[in-house]
């Protein structure tokens, strides 16, 4: 590289050996890694085994600052007095490495320049000339770092590495795209690609919140890969009662269903992730979406497939309902669904009415009868449709997952740098990234992408002063969207006669809002909403007499509200919505407040539609309204047993945000609240977490409580996270548990650490675990902490080689790694006993007999037909999961030890001799399999007699009871879901569990 040309005369002999102190030697031991390794794990001044101090990085940075002005001469020198201000802001900058959100490769790629410039800024208080040192200055470290990545003993290897990964990726593609587009007419091919250009259009942008003339952000640079975390539905090896799954992120958990219902609260990032996959589809825009290859995306909102006639369309009207502006050639869209390329994205199923799901449900199914090899995702809120909706038609139920504090703090940033420069200082970030992390109720504020988007508009729109709380955060963004945004900018909006002040248009949205809440829409006709302007006009004084209103006026005052606002969208059918639900719920709640409508709400409090609605109204209400609105949802849940759970939790609820309730109210919901617990599933956790940390409050202590009941609530204080969390997790461990279920608990507290602050959690809770408890690793953060753990398990996101350089290989006992490629990391595991590897590769798989000292092995595999034979001979394969479609076991007489057998999906693959082949593993004792897969076994005439303990996953009936005690006669131990109960299985000599279901 060249080194001259950056405007500072400094010899590289100075200057490298300074920057090569920044980062850590290379483990003498290493080897190849296959896998970019993180700026974090590199830096020698961050984790456990940090070999540079603060102190000395300022050290370091002052002898950069001396060797530059020695080299400038005695005229170009910066005055002495400067000195130490360069050395200090050139120290917090090149700290800045290790925050920095990429790897050794991508910095590369980068060059010096552009990842100087991801730096922390220096202070703008020096004068110009110290600015100037500073930039290049930390230029010229960039330059030399950039080099000194490029010398290192594994780059070269690595990325000739990746390059030949790289070309394999692509000919998959391509093969993919050979295989899923057949032979097209011209004209097929010819509208595909304007429809691929147009999704991209119209998809590839996020609107900025708070921003005023930039507010569309490319979608490619926004988007948060969000994690996901599986529903009902887990493995269960040999009877152990399993964890849910460690939450992954999105993409490669929809890369691995083919047909999912996701769950996620208002502003949790349902629609973004619709917008991605389209995008994704077109453009390839992630390493993890090569299964969206040739597929051809159809984003339909429910709201607007029900027509007025109160049918759902077939293929041939996709594109008219979703709004596109194309006409396909005729039978295009059942051509593409024929042919499997289809990727259905049904968004927000909650916005139709209650009464109308079952008949998108069928509607949903009448599709995958016509068309079944198509891929889909459906999107809803949590609780507006049952548990297991879709399971029949092998639909893998998956919750976002609230945002982790890694996953704030790159929001945060992505934020400020999609204003910047014009609107936003690094410096900006780096404030509301402290106020975060120092003010708890910020961090509890931002869990998901709509409201952390808020905090980042406010905290810049109000120089860094912010509200506390949901409700008041909705307030202040709605006053800064009505009335802050065009004051600030000069705008006068005098085409109507009449001004608008930001009490006008509270109550002018609001009555919309209100109307469209009352009618069960969330779309109004225009001209319903002018009518409803104009009828509000009239009683409204908005700076001019109070009286008759024209239709004239309304549609101007309509069409102030719609371009100043940014709250209403009107689409080209002349239909209006709210740019946000959460905007149209706050405004519908101070409308019913305005109107008197306390009995209104109350009664339409168990609709799932309402509950926002009725919480608002609580934290909007006076004193009075507020305990009158409280105590009608104690008394009417305590008459109706049918949403009496419901009603008593949104009571719990509303405390959140209520500033001030009397003790007696106080009482009376936390003493209904208490009946409803301890939780006993997964699903009641999270629905008690919903409701925030007042849950903690009337939490049970942790004794008497069996092992459902202290999963669950260990899990419900995990969910809300942050220090309240982590503090009630404390005080539990301390009360203690009963013995019989605290390995279990232990074992769900070494799966949390993801959910917290990773320093913070090691600090406080790890020293309570025993080394041979299993800790998960989902982030870099975590991977200092784990040179006394013993067993691990690593997510996708966690580079193995970085997890395996910091712990101790010696006494490192298990390991359950989600993907496995490169089996170099193997050889330097000589003393593992346990291994799970989620997705092995081939190479990995040939590799299994170097670990001499292993007992356990346990492994997914996708083509059994094609990986059992490379495993060696003798491998302890403990248990083994099929992904869907997998089929060939003719090669498991070898592994002799096999004693669970997971079958994933309904469709499953296994032929009769496959079944057979099952007889053959002498040990084979367990098998998990789908309730819906179990008329495959009458199809296949199984008989399996020393199979005797089956789990079944899903939904559960007699009749599928019936035909499991005939395929398995040696069945002892049978488990289940439900709804069945044990009543249900006439199975003499059998021990039937049934997991609990949830209550609410």
């Amino acid at each position: 590289m060249e080194l001259a040309g950056i405007g500072l005369r400094l010899a590289s002999s100075a200057v490298a050996p300074l920057v090569r102190k920044l980062f850590r030697q290379d483990d003498p031991g290493a080897g190849l890694v296959d896998k970019p390794v993180r700026l974090s794990a590199l830096v020698s001044f961050k984790g456990e085994h940090r070999t540079l101090t603060e102190q000395d990085l300022r050290k370091l940075a002052r002898e950069l600052v001396r060797a530059a002005v020695r080299s400038a001469g005695p005229h170009d020198a910066l005055p002495v007095e400067q000195h130490e201000a360069v050395a200090q802001e050139l120290a917090r900058s090149l700290h800045g490495l290790g925050d920095l959100d990429m790897d050794d490769a991508q910095a590369v790629r980068l060059g010096h320049v552009r990842l100087a410039d991801a730096l922390p800024p220096c202070d703008e208080g020096l004068s110009v000339d110290a600015q100037l040192l500073h930039e290049r200055l930390v230029r010229l470290a960039c330059l030399h770092i950039v080099e000194f990545f490029t010398k290192r003993s594994t780059f070269v290897a690595r990325t000739l590495l990746e390059q030949t990964r790289q070309i394999d990726r692509i000919v998959t593609a391509l093969d993919l795209l050979v295989e899923r587009v057949p032979a097209q007419s011209a004209e097929d091919a010819g509208f595909e690609e304007r429809y691929r250009r147009y999704l991209v259009r119209r998809h590839g942008q996020l609107t900025i919140h708070g921003i005023d003339d930039a507010g569309e952000w490319p979608l490619a640079d926004a988007y948060l890969s969000l994690e996901i975390a599986e529903g009902e539905e887990r493995r269960t090896r040999n009877g152990e009662r399993p964890l849910p799954s460690p939450p992954q992120r999105a993409e490669r958990a929809l890369a691995e269903r083919k047909r999912v219902l996701l769950r996620g609260g208002t502003g949790a990032g349902k629609t973004t992730l619709v917008q991605w996959l389209a995008v994704a589809a077109e453009q390839g825009i992630s390493e993890e979406s090569p299964y969206l290859i040739g597929l051809v995306p159809f984003v339909l909102r429910v709201r607007h497939l029900l027509g007025r006639e109160g049918r759902l369309p077939g293929p041939e009207r996709f594109l008219e309902l979703a709004d596109c502006p194309y006409a396909p050639p005729s039978g295009w869209a059942e051509r593409v669904l024929e042919a499997g390329r289809g990727l259905l994205l049904i968004d927000d199923v909650d916005e139709v009415p209650q009464e109308n799901r079952e008949q998108v449900r069928r509607w949903i199914r009448q599709l995958l009868a016509a068309f079944p090899g198509n891929r889909w995702l459906v999107t809803t809120r949590p609780s507006a449709v049952p548990l297991d909706w879709l399971a029949a038609q092998d639909f893998a139920e998956f919750r976002l997952a609230p945002m982790r504090s890694d996953d704030i703090e790159h929001f945060i940033r992505r934020w400020h740098q999609a204003a910047a420069p014009r609107y936003s200082r690094a410096s900006e970030s780096e404030a509301l990234l402290s106020a975060v992390r120092r003010q708890r109720d910020l961090g509890t504020l931002a869990t998901n992408p709509l409201l952390c988007a808020l905090l980042c508009a406010l905290h810049h729109q109000r120089h860094g002063f912010l509200p506390a709380g949901r409700t008041t955060l909705y307030l202040a963004a709605l006053e800064m969207m009505l009335v802050r945004r065009d004051r600030e900018r000069g705008i006068q909006r005098n085409s109507s006669p009449r001004r608008l002040d930001a009490d006008v248009q509270f109550t002018l949205l609001g009555r919309i809002a209100y109307w469209m809440i009352r009618n069960d829409c969330r779309e109004i006709e225009r001209a319903d909403a002018v009518k409803l302007i104009g009828q509000s006009l009239a009683g409204v004084p908005v700076g001019g007499p109070v009286g008759a209103t024209t239709e004239q006026d309304a549609a101007r005052v309509y069409r102030q509200l719609l371009e100043g606002s940014g709250l209403l969208r009107e689409q080209r059918d002349g239909m209006v919505d709210f740019a946000h639900p959460t905007f149209q719920d706050y405004l519908g709640a101070r409308a019913a407040l305005e109107v008197r409508d306390l009995p209104l709400l109350v009664s339409n409090a168990h609709k799932e539609r309402w509950n926002d609605v009725v919480a608002m109204a609580v934290a909007q209400g006076r004193s009075g309204d507020r305990e009158r609105l409280l105590l009608d949802l104690v008394s009417r849940g305590d008459e109706s047993a049918e949403h009496r759970v419901r009603l008593h939790l949104l009571a719990l609820s509303c405390l959140a945000e209520a500033h001030r309730v009397e003790p007696r109210v106080l009482y009376l919901i936390e003493q209904r609240a208490a009946a409803l617990l301890p939780p006993r599933t997964w699903e009641e956790a999270a629905t008690l977490a919903a409701v925030g940390q007042t849950v903690l409050s009337v939490l049970p202590a942790p004794g008497g409580l069996t092992e459902e009941q202290a999963l669950a609530c260990v899990e419900t204080a995990v969910r809300i996270g942050g220090t309240a969390g982590c503090d009630w997790l404390l005080w539990a461990l301390g009360v203690g548990f009963d013995d019989r279920v605290t390995e279990a608990v232990q074992r769900a507290l070494g799966d949390a650490w993801g959910h917290f602050d990773a320093d913070a959690y090691a600090l406080a809770v790890l020293p309570q675990l025993p080394p041979d408890i299993p800790v998960t690793v989902t982030s870099s953060e975590q991977i200092p902490h784990l040179a006394r753990r013993h067993h691990l398990r690593v997510g996708h996101e966690v580079p193995l080689e970085d997890v395996v350089a910091q712990v101790d290989r010696e006494r490192l006992r298990s390991l359950d790694v989600a993907v496995l490629e490169d089996p170099a990391v193997l050889r330097r595991l000589h003393a593992l006993e346990r291994l799970s590897i989620g997705r092995p590769s081939k190479a990995v798989l040939r590799s299994l007999g170097v670990l001499t000292s292993l007992n356990e092995c346990d492994l997914t595999l996708a083509d059994p037909e094609r990986e059992l034979p490379v495993i060696p001979s003798g491998t302890p394969i403990t248990a083994l999961t099929l992904a869907p479609g997998a089929h060939g076991l003719a090669e498991l007489a070898r592994f002799p030890r096999l004693e669970t057998m997971v079958l994933q999906g309904i469709d499953t693959a296994l032929t009769p001799d496959d079944w057979q082949h099952l007889r053959t593993a002498p040990q084979l004792r367990h098998l998990v399999l789908p309730a819906a897969a179990v008329p495959h076994l009458r199809t296949h005439a199984v008989t399996c007699p020393d199979i005797t303990a089956v789990t079944l996953t899903g939904h559960t009936d007699s009749a599928v009871i019936g035909l499991v005690a005939a395929a398995f006669p040696g069945l002892r131990t049978l488990r289940m879901p439900g709804p069945c109960g044990p009543e249900d299985a006439d199975l003499p000599g059998v021990a039937v569990s049934v997991a609990p279901r949830p209550r609410y």
